[in-house]
């Protein structure tokens, strides 16, 4: 499941980083807590109280996810090659969590 915000970040990206992402989030599905080749995944430190929170990295591009009920949700996709390890490194350009079904909007 992809959340508004991060479906209007992915359409902002070119078709083939479109495509490149897209294929890493079916590739999630699978596995979405171990990295393997191709698929650059980690766990983000210091979230404290919320669900935890993944980071995924396409080329340049991070996806931050979270996994709630055996579903993945992809909450948004950034840009540029600043590192991503905690959940302190989003707070400053970090959009309001969609609201998910059944769920409360957290902020």
């Amino acid at each position: 499941m992809v959340s508004p915000v991060a479906r209007k970040q992915l359409e902002e990206l070119d078709r083939k980083m479109r495509r490149r992402m897209t294929s890493a989030f079916v590739g999630l599905e699978a596995d979405p807590f171990h990295a393997r080749p191709g698929v650059d995944i980690r766990k983000l430190a210091g979230v404290g109280g919320k669900a935890d929170l993944f980071r995924l990295r396409v080329g340049q591009y991070r996806a931050i996810y979270e996994v709630l009920d055996g579903k993945v949700w992809v909450s948004e996709v950034l840009g540029g090659a600043r590192p991503i390890d905690s959940f302190e490194d989003l707070r400053v350009g970090m959009a309001p969590w969609p609201t998910r079904p059944g769920k409360e909007k957290c902020s």
